[in-house]
């Protein structure tokens, strides 16, 4: 790279860096190939199966020393890589932006020299006649440049300076062994880390790696359950807007931007819809064939009305059908989900105002589209436990604090999300379960008994004129007389959308439940909470 000056930067091209960061990026491969080659020889000819003794002992040490030192390489070539990339791409996004800068200047009427200065062009005027606020306009542009040229230059010397400490100190990567300990890092991506284990690593970091790593990679993080809620945050952020940048015809994407923009909530997961090309049509015909992107996975988010790691009270919602698909242009679109979190923190706040209250939209599976065509599979609420299960988990290692409440709300379909995620992998960290409009469970339980946070701590809405519980698609509904053992919250509003609407008896009596004071005046007169009934068959609409 050299210095940055106008004459330069309008012209920039960063192929020829792009270039060297790709050579770079193939030397990390060959070292680690390499390295792995070498564990491979050490285990196939000099195993202890194949050759023991002293001398072959000696031997795979060295090969794994060979091994490790070709690690060592391959991560600093990825991180030279990385760091090149990661310098075209913000010059790219500037020198664009320079560009259109410069567009806008001369059509209205200016003229951008070769050095980055600007001037009315006078041919209209005369000298004297050139009105004072041409001449401010020319300032304002000629600042904009150069504000522009500022930031490619801090891009240029930032990654001169993180190139040279790299060559200078012989740094192994941004994960220094000396500074974290490389066992538990490889621990923690493998996936195998408990949460617990995470939140360690993580808090073991020092600040500014914790930082270049949010920077940088933000996706390794972003949704690595045990990680702060504001770091996981700042990370998704970075994610969410360079899928923005990158994908301007995504209007959802853009919407939910704007929206965490404009509000005090913590992004804490985004992974965008996908989509594929495929060939439409059989070819005959007048209409041939042509090519289209279909989406084949909806978007993924978590959004929270605050921040969970400080709250008394923490309620995780898990929305149902149609959730997922956008952003609110279809009746239960994922702003709506994000409303009824808020919602529910308002009314828990109302409610126990000397306690803070925090809801999760919990919105991390794949959420069924259309009541018929895909909400009686059952198999997306069993994908979706586990990792429900461990979110949870990981605000519980977060948030440490000795009375931390954790309550798990599910809407229609994703109340069977929330069963299976309760007996996925033993008891999780959640105190209370609460389901509104529940198609059943399917085969995650039988009775309210089953449920990890027990029979006591299991409650459920059933509002008038709400068909979807009296549809035996996944089993008896918990209001059903087969299935004992729930305890049934008062409702005031109709039908199956309306549970998470303000200063409704059903919302007061969810806030209840979330900062862990049902009182009688919450639970339905006409059930007795806790009776085992008998096998009555199921109840008629």
């Amino acid at each position: 790279m050299t210095s940055l000056d106008y004459a330069y930067a309008k012209d920039l091209s960063v192929e020829s860096i792009r270039e060297a960061a790709e050579r770079w990026y193939k030397l990390a491969r060959h070292n680690c190939d390499t390295g792995d080659e070498l564990r491979q020889f050490a285990m196939r000819k000099i195993g202890p199966d194949v050759f023991d003794g002293g001398t072959a002992t000696a031997a795979r040490a060295r090969a794994q020393q060979l091994a490790g030192r070709f690690d060592d390489a391959a991560e600093e070539a990825e991180l030279i890589s990385r760091t090149l990339h990661n310098a075209c791409d913000d010059l790219d996004v500037c020198a664009l932006e320079l560009r259109s800068v410069v567009d806008a200047a001369e059509n209205c009427g200016y003229l951008v020299g070769a050095d980055g200065s600007v001037r009315f062009n006078t041919a209209a005027y005369a000298e004297a006649a050139i009105p004072p606020e041409v001449h401010d306009g020319a300032q304002s542009w000629a600042r904009q440049i150069e504000a522009i040229l500022d930031r490619m230059r801090e891009i240029d010397e930032g990654t001169d300076r993180t190139l040279r400490t790299l060559i200078e100190e012989g740094t192994r990567s941004q994960f220094d062994a000396d500074r974290v300990s490389s066992a538990l890092f490889d621990h923690v991506l493998s996936g195998n880390a408990t949460t617990d284990e995470v939140y360690q690593w993580w808090t073991s970091l020092p600040q500014d790696m914790r930082d270049e790593i949010l920077r940088d990679d933000p996706d390794m993080v972003a949704w690595l359950d045990g990680i702060p809620s504001v770091d996981r945050h700042t990370a998704n952020m970075r994610v969410l807007q360079e899928h923005v940048l990158n994908n301007p015809n995504d209007v959802d994407a853009a919407a939910l931007l704007s929206d965490m923009a404009n509000s005090d909530n913590l992004l804490l997961g985004f992974r965008p819809a996908e989509y594929e090309t495929r060939t439409i049509g059989h070819g005959g015909g007048l209409i041939g064939t042509t090519e289209a992107n279909i989406r084949v996975s909806d978007w993924q988010v978590i959004v929270a009305t605050g921040d969970p790691d400080q709250a008394d009270n923490v309620a995780t919602f898990v929305p149902g059908t149609d959730s997922d698909r956008q952003w609110g242009s279809v009746d239960e679109g994922t702003k709506l989900q994000i409303e009824r979190a808020k919602n529910l923190a308002d009314e828990a706040q109302l409610y126990a105002p000397d306690q803070s209250t925090v809801a999760v939209m919990w919105l991390a599976y794949d959420a069924p589209n259309g009541v018929l065509a895909q909400a009686p599979d059952p198999q997306r609420a069993r994908d979706g436990a586990a990792d429900l299960n461990r979110f949870i988990d990981g605000m519980g290692s977060v948030n440490q604090g000795d009375n931390v409440r954790q309550t798990v709300l599910g809407h229609s379909y994703g109340s069977l999300t929330v069963a299976y995620g309760d007996q996925s992998g033993g008891a999780t960290s959640a105190d209370a379960i609460v389901v509104a409009g529940s198609p059943g469970f399917n085969d995650a339980v039988d009775s309210a008994r089953d449920f990890n946070v027990g029979a006591e701590n299991f409650y459920y809405l059933e509002a008038e004129g709400d068909m979807v519980p009296s549809t035996p698609v996944h089993g008896s509904n918990p209001g059903s007389p087969l299935f004992p053992g729930g305890t049934e919250l008062t409702t005031s509003t109709s039908g199956h959308s309306e549970y998470y609407q303000r200063r409704t008896d059903d919302i007061m009596a969810m806030a209840a439940v979330i900062v862990g004071d049902v009182g009688a005046e919450h639970i339905e007169n006409d059930h007795n909470a806790g009776r085992a009934y008998p096998d009555l068959g199921p109840r008629v609409p």
